[in-house]
C-alpha cells in the first residue's frame, strides 16, 4: 500500500499545529529554555507573567533564563519573585544558587543549595552544582562527596562526569581525572570535555594527546584563547615552534596576556 505523501504531511502538520496551540506561554517559554533560546523564553515567560499564567514557575525560569545571558542582577530579582510567591519549590533554591555561584558568590550558593537539597535530597543537579561550589570554597572532599552522589542519583549525565574530572585536576589527580573526562565523552561530546582532558593531557606530559584534544576542542570553538594558548606551550614543547607561534599570535589576538609572553619570548616582538 502506497501512502499519499501529500496527506501524510498535512495530517502531521495539523497535529503539530494543534500541540503548538494548545502549549501555554510557559510551556512555549521553558521549551525554548531547553534548546537555548534563552532570549525567546524570556519573551514568553513575560508573558505568562502578565497574562498570570503560572506566575511563580515563569519568574523562577525567566530568572533562570536571564542567568544563562549572564545578566545576574535580573536573574536575581526574578528568582527572589518567585520564591515570595512560593517558597516550597527546590529547584528555585537550585536556580538561586546557580545564579549566586556563576556570579562569585559561593557561600550564599551553598546556602541556597542546602536548602534545595532539604527539600529535595534526591536531586541530583543541586548536589552537583553544591560540589562546584564547594571546591571554589576549598572543600574538595565536600565537592568530591557532593559530585560522587550526584552521578550515583543520575549516572547518565555527561556533565556530573566533566565537574568530577574538573574537582580532580584542581587536585592534581590528572590521570583519574581523565578516566571522568572519557566517561564524559562517552555519553555526550563538548568541547569544556575535550578542552579540560586536553589539559590533563597536558599536565601529565602527553602533549600529542593533549594537541588532538585541544584540536577537537577548537573545532567546536575556534576563539578560546586559552586553549589556543595551551596547544600553542603544547606544540612548543615537542618542537613545533612556527605552529606554536601562530598558536600564540591567535590566543593574543583573543585577549591571551600569557600568550603574548610566550610569543615575545619565543617568536619575537608583537
Amino acid at each position: 500500500m502506497k501512502y499519499n505523501l501529500s496527506l501524510v504531511s498535512f495530517i502531521l502538520f495539523t497535529q503539530i499545529s494543534h500541540v503548538l496551540v494548545s502549549q501555554t506561554l510557559y510551556q512555549k517559554g521553558y521549551f525554548d529554555f531547553e534548546n537555548g533560546n534563552y532570549s525567546s523564553a524570556i519573551v514568553c515567560f513575560s508573558k505568562s507573567i502578565n497574562n498570570r499564567e503560572q506566575i511563580s514557575e515563569s519568574y523562577m525560569m525567566r530568572a533562570a533564563s536571564f542567568c544563562e545571558l549572564k545578566k545576574y542582577s535580573s536573574a536575581l530579582v526574578d528568582i527572589d519573585s518567585s520564591i515570595i510567591l512560593d517558597s516550597t519549590q527546590y529547584k528555585a533554591y537550585y536556580y538561586k544558587g546557580r545564579i549566586y555561584l556563576l556570579n562569585g558568590f559561593s557561600s550564599l550558593s551553598i546556602k541556597n543549595l542546602n536548602k534545595a537539597i532539604s527539600i529535595n535530597p534526591i536531586d541530583s543537579k543541586s548536589f552537583n552544582c553544591r560540589a562546584t561550589a564547594k571546591m571554589i570554597s576549598f572543600d574538595s572532599i565536600g565537592a568530591l562527596q557532593d559530585v560522587n552522589f550526584a552521578i550515583k542519583l543520575d549516572s547518565t549525565n555527561s556533565l556530573f562526569y566533566l565537574n568530577r574530572g574538573f574537582i580532580k585536576s584542581n587536585l592534581f589527580r590528572y590521570s583519574d581525572a581523565i578516566v571522568d573526562y572519557n566517561k564524559s565523552l562517552q555519553i555526550k561530546e563538548s568541547q569544556g570535555a575535550f578542552a579540560d582532558r586536553g589539559y590533563a593531557y597536558f599536565k601529565l606530559n602527553q602533549y600529542d594527546k593533549a594537541i588532538k584534544d585541544f584540536n577537537e576542542s577548537l573545532s567546536i570553538n575556534a576563539k578560546d584563547w586559552e586553549i589556543l594558548y595551551y596547544r600553542g606551550l603544547s606544540n612548543l614543547a615537542i618542537g613545533k615552534k612556527i605552529e606554536a607561534c601562530n598558536d600564540f599570535s591567535l590566543s593574543s589576538n583573543l585577549g591571551g596576556k600569557n600568550a603574548i609572553k610566550e610569543y615575545k619570548k619565543n617568536c619575537g616582538t608583537k
